[in-house]
């Protein structure tokens, strides 16, 4: 099996750390190394080197191979324009199927935390192990929701389809339903009281010829594109090539472009402690997780926080932040920026790089 490891996307709700030259996986977000860095090392706890890829934007090519300098240059992939999840899955998965369309690959976000990473590459193992028992299927990890969550996609599982995993870790697979995309609060709750619903992220695996099937049934535009990269048999690429695959595909993400359409799909409910770094409350949350906070407030750099709870408050190293009597705030203060909201606002964040790009404020972005 091989590791797809996704290092693209801009990660516009942690502006103003995250910008498009230097988005969110390439960050030391929540302290020491950053995302990308510690996925890779979670990987190779179950995975050879030569068997983990990485692929990622044209711009974030020269931080991935600073911050990976063992990557073997064949083991990046380099998409010359975003157009999605669905483009940039799909062209790796086509070249690994151009070698071998039997080989089963897992896909992995760059941009999660993991608590128990051995109860995370279990899952893995399970969900490889399910995939080849049910030839030509997608198999997906979800994660027992432990609150509503409403800025997750979720997962309805449906009937029971197999045991998995070692006698002592053995736990039912289930067919999939349907999938939901980020529910309102009413629902979340509804969601979490049933116990009938994971919290989807995106961590699936597959065969590599099989899920391309999925394209050609689902979105043929793309499998017509992908279908040139498959045909290499295994040489990579031209720069040529790809850049024209790429013009031609359209934008899309691969949960709206395949795994909603349906079809022959599994979950392996996981439970290690997941949490998709994608907004500031997130890293708040998870600073709390790991006990990192003085009292209710999380400080990051040279920060004095007097009379206030529940605030993330970070500063660049050449200025001092303080703050009396606030709470439930995110301050993020860097060189060129200054983003301050509620805790309970951090997914509009995204909001105000829309209006950068309206305004054209580009260096900002």
């Amino acid at each position: 099996m091989k590791a797809i490891i996704l290092a693209g996307g801009s990660g516009t709700r942690l502006w103003p750390l995250s910008r498009e030259k230097s988005p969110k996986q390439l960050q030391s977000v929540l302290g020491g190394k950053s995302l990308l860095q510690n996925t890779h090392e979670r990987i190779l706890q179950l995975f050879a080197k030569e068997d983990i890829f990485v692929a990622t934007g044209i711009s974030e090519v020269r931080q991935v191979k600073s911050q990976l300098p063992k990557l073997a240059p064949s083991n990046l992939f380099i998409e010359p324009k975003r157009k999605g999840t669905a483009a940039a899955i799909g062209a790796v998965v086509a070249q690994i199927a151009s070698k071998n369309p039997k080989e089963r690959f897992v896909i992995i976000n760059s941009d999660a935390h993991i608590v128990d990473v051995p109860e995370y590459l279990s899952c893995i193992q399970m969900a490889d192990e399910l995939c080849e028992m049910k030839q030509g299927s997608i198999v997906i990890i979800g994660i027992r929701p432990t609150y509503p969550e409403t800025g997750y996609g979720y997962i309805h599982m449906g009937s029971a389809a197999a045991w998995v995993g070692p006698e002592k870790e053995q736990r039912l697979a289930h067919s999939i339903e349907r999938f939901i995309e980020k529910p309102d609060a009413k629902t979340a709750t509804d969601y979490v009281l049933s116990g009938d619903y994971l919290w989807n992220p995106t961590l699936l695996v597959s065969e590599a010829g099989a899920f391309l099937e999925r394209y050609r049934e689902h979105a043929p535009e793309l499998y017509r594109e992908l279908k040139r990269l498959q045909t290499l048999k295994g040489k990579r690429p031209s720069k040529a090539l790809l850049e024209d695959v790429f013009e031609k595909m359209y934008e899309d993400s691969v949960d709206k472009a395949i795994l909603e359409k349906g079809g022959k799909m599994f979950v392996v409910p996981g439970n290690f402690g997941w949490s998709d770094i994608g907004s500031w409350r997130a890293v708040y949350d998870v600073h709390k997780q790991n006990g990192s906070g003085e009292d209710k407030n999380i400080l990051r750099g040279n920060v004095i926080c007097l009379e206030g709870d529940g605030n993330l408050l970070c500063t660049h190293e050449k200025k001092i932040l303080a703050a009396v009597g606030v709470q439930n705030l995110i301050v993020i203060d860097t060189e060129d920026a200054l983003l301050v909201c509620p805790r309970d606002q951090a997914q509009n964040v995204k909001k105000i790089v829309a209006e950068l790009k309206i305004r054209g404020l580009h260096k900002y972005l």
